[in-house]
């Protein structure tokens, strides 16, 4: 349309756009801008219920980037003003980069609700005397909102002779965990199998799962010279973590109990524009799908998960190549079959998504209004054995889309539990991770001490042997690659 020797100026200081070329040419310039623009979308997002401090320009940026929008606060009325041009060809009802916008900012500064963590150093005296060493490749494996930042992990030097583990007690203990470790017996290799109940609804009383990540765990530094003062682990410090694997090729898994399986994981926050009840708070959900990779679908959808309460437990050991980060979940569960007679609008939802991953086209709506959730699964306190009839009263909750994952492992067992090495997609936000994890979960008849153990001792001694002494003892796994 235009020459080499035609020019377009735009003046981002007087919001002009001038154009530089004979009449015809300049007019037909004009006009294409014209139904460009006659596509802009706006919205507005109060941010006083995410944070009272004003989101940074930087972090504006990078949604704006993420979701080709224009960002920004505007601090005479404390709203975050959205701009975009909509050329997308999405079926109505799905996000719009307005909700996108919003869902990023909750991403990066709501807290998630009935969270907690802790941190433990092992052994403890290893807390001092260390150093931490910078990670400035981590980058691609945080979420979006961390990969500004600095992040180290703390080491300590080995002399010539390697620390040993106790032979029959965990190095790591049980006590950093809020809840004792439920070791499912001869449970399925499948992770999505739902309660063993065969009532219709959701389950009686929760569930805990308990997962050992392995990798590094990363606090964050301001500077080289703040980094140097750091002598000693500072729980305070922000922290996150990266999962660190071998070469699949280099595991060399005796048997693989399951391959090319795989899970789509959809989470929502509750509405925080919602008031809640006194006596209760509303919990984050999942809902989970079993993926047929080799026919690239979704089979089915096998669980909704009301998250009671999550644990982030990170367990440091400097003198190792890979820390621990020890995740514990208790969840009400309803089965897939059940959602259109207790959950029809997340049924709703699913129908309205756009979920061909495959082809280029994965979306969702918002998210829904109105779950109907008995109270008991909503209580601030343990109900498992409240008998109150008021308990199983419902109260509808508004939920927020927040993230989808496609998850596909292969399992084998080590020391009679389940491992898996998992490849994560979660999209250009937060891109594609690979992890090793080792679940509280028996398969075979390979140790009868996992078979037998109900305080989870052994699980936590195999988690410890892994990501202690793997080197010397079950060099195959090649953590020796991981050392720094």
């Amino acid at each position: 349309m235009l020459e080499p020797s035609d020019h377009l100026n735009v003046e981002n200081s007087t919001n002009t756009v001038s154009v530089i070329a004979p009449r015809i040419a300049a007019e037909k310039v004009v006009a294409e801008l014209d139904s460009l623009l006659s596509k802009t979308s706006t919205s507005c997002i109060d941010v006083g219920s995410i944070t009272s401090e004003p989101p940074s320009s930087a972090l504006l940026e990078d949604i704006g980037r993420m979701t080709n929008a224009l960002v920004e606060f505007d601090p005479r009325d404390g709203m975050v003003h959205v701009s975009w041009i909509d050329l997308s060809d999405s079926p109505e009802g799905l996000e719009t980069a307005g909700d996108v916008v919003r869902r990023s900012l909750y991403s990066a500064l709501l807290p998630r609700p009935r969270t907690s963590s802790s941190l433990a150093v092992v052994p403890q005296r290893h807390s001092i005397y260390g150093r931490h060493l910078p990670s400035p490749d981590c980058g691609p494996h945080l979420p979006w909102y961390e990969r500004r930042q600095q992040w180290a992990r703390w080491y300590r030097p080995l002399g010539r002779q390697q620390p040993r583990m106790a032979k029959y007690s965990p190095i790591i203990l049980s006590s950093i965990l809020p809840r004792p470790i439920e070791v499912k017996s001869n449970a399925p290799c499948d992770e999505d199998a739902v309660s063993t109940s065969t009532s219709k609804g959701w389950s009686h009383g929760p569930e805990t799962s308990t997962r050992a990540v392995f990798g590094h765990v990363l606090h964050s530094y301001k500077s080289q010279n703040n980094l140097a003062d750091l002598t000693a682990v500072d729980p305070l410090l922000k922290r996150t973590f990266i999962p660190r694997v071998p070469p699949l090729t280099a595991l060399n898994f005796p048997s693989l109990l399951a391959e090319n399986r795989g899970t789509a994981l959809l989470r929502f926050i509750p509405n925080p524009q919602q008031s809640c009840p006194s006596g209760i708070s509303f919990p984050q959900l999942e809902l989970r799908f079993q993926v047929n990779f080799d026919k690239m679908a979704f089979a089915h959808i096998t669980s909704l998960r009301v998250l009671a309460d999550s644990f982030v437990g990170d367990v440091l050991v400097p003198s190792a190549p890979v820390d621990v980060r020890l995740k514990q979940d208790c969840y009400f569960e309803l089965r897939g079959s059940d959602l259109e007679e207790y959950a029809p609008v997340v049924l709703d939802f699913v129908h309205a998504s756009d979920l061909r991953p495959w082809d280029g086209k994965l979306g969702f709506p918002p998210g829904f209004k109105g779950l109907e959730l008995p109270r008991r699964l909503l209580a601030t306190e343990s109900s498992e054995n409240n008998t109150d009839l008021s308990l199983e009263e419902t109260t509808a909750v508004d939920y927020l889309f927040s993230s989808f994952e496609l998850q596909r492992d292969v399992s084998t067992q080590y020391k009679g539990f389940k491992l898996s090495y998992t490849s994560i997609e979660a999209g250009r936000s937060a891109g594609g991770i690979s992890e090793m994890a080792l679940d509280a979960v028996t398969v075979g008849p390979h140790d009868s001490s996992a078979q037998s153990d109900r305080s989870g001792k052994s699980f936590l001694r195999a988690v410890s042997k892994l990501a202690f002494r793997v080197v010397q003892q079950e060099g195959k796994f090649g953590w020796q690659d991981l050392q720094p």
